[in-house]
């Protein structure tokens, strides 16, 4: 690659990127069916570019496009991002055999600017006709450019009076307020429960209708029917007013301090007696006592043989013997 380098031109026409008198030297030794040539700075635009040609004896003559050379490598990739048309080679046709070509040409420049030695090489090894072959694939450069605006009146552009027509009208359609004339569109804006649900039909048929209390209704521990939130209780129980030892003292306290009674708990049927020992088993002590079945079978087994009756009541259980 040469040392000199060029900007970025995507317009095809900068000074900074025209490149003139660029000498390719032509012999009888490079002849061949498609004779090449790259510029240094190639890929290159179609504008400013021109080809002479000096022959031996000195002559110089400008030749002409699509008889004496044919522009080819157009690189395709690189064409569409731009919006111009841009080449990697020139063939030379075969009638000139010696002298001195002279190229005029503007190079895009950049980092796409491409060393000529490898895409000769490229095309000698793939063995590609450069007539047919398009620049992308015998290049080891990006093919995609940065975006760049193409300017372009609007008067150029065909129906684009229509475009902005349709475009203010749907502005204005959804810029304005919606008319709510039309049944439809009454029921959209309508606010009311206009469908008639319960708060049965949304699953909440159990959830009483209250009001949510104020922090300062729960920190006054207020008896009204309203709900509270989780940070409400426990800013409540963080209070520094809120005494603790009072729940600590209650949550230890043995002596049935809700005064809870038999009736509450399902026994209320049932009297406070002690259970018999069994001594007073053994004896057949009459005692308002509880005995257990244990008890019973001990004493049935003693009296084996006798005509036993037992008689159990609410207060007082009796074993009658007699032998």
């Amino acid at each position: 690659m040469p040392d000199v380098t060029y900007p970025l031109d995507l317009t095809g026409i900068a000074p900074s990127n025209l490149i003139t008198d660029e000498i390719h030297v032509l012999t009888e030794i490079n002849e061949n069916t498609y004779r090449i040539i790259i510029p240094k700075f190639a890929p290159f635009y179609l504008d400013n570019f021109k080809v002479k040609h000096t022959d031996i004896g000195g002559v110089t003559r400008e030749l002409i496009p699509d008889v004496d050379y044919t522009i080819c490598l157009p690189y395709i990739d690189g064409s569409r991002s731009v919006g111009k048309m841009l080449y990697g080679g020139v063939t030379i046709n075969t009638d000139l055999i010696n002298g001195v070509i002279k190229i005029d040409y503007q190079t895009i420049g950049g980092e796409w600017t491409a060393d000529s030695t490898y895409v000769l090489e490229r095309l000698y090894e793939l063995v590609y006709n450069p007539r047919t072959t398009v620049w992308d694939i015998v290049t080891n450069k990006p093919n995609q450019f940065p975006p760049t605006d193409h300017a372009q009146h609007m008067d150029t552009v065909f129906g684009h009076v229509h475009l902005i027509d349709a475009i203010n009208n749907i502005a204005n359609t959804v810029g304005g307020s919606p008319s709510t004339s039309s049944g439809y569109m009454s029921h959209v804006f309508a606010t009311g429960n206009v469908h008639s649900m319960t708060k049965g039909d949304i699953g909440l048929g159990a959830v009483v209708n209250l009001g949510l209390a104020s922090d300062q209704e729960v920190q006054n521990l207020s008896l009204i029917d309203k709900y509270v939130t989780l940070r409400q209780i426990i800013q409540y129980i963080s209070s520094p007013a809120l005494d603790l030892s009072i729940f600590n003292q209650h949550l230890v306290d043995t002596e049935n301090p809700h005064q809870t009674t038999a009736a509450q708990v399902g026994l209320g049927s049932v009297q406070n007696l002690p259970l018999a020992d069994g001594n007073e088993v053994a004896n057949k002590i009459p005692a308002n006592k509880y005995v257990t079945l244990a008890n019973v079978l001990q004493i049935l087994q003693e009296d084996e043989g006798s005509s036993v009756r037992s008689i159990l009541t609410p207060t007082s259980f009796f074993i009658l013997a007699s032998k």
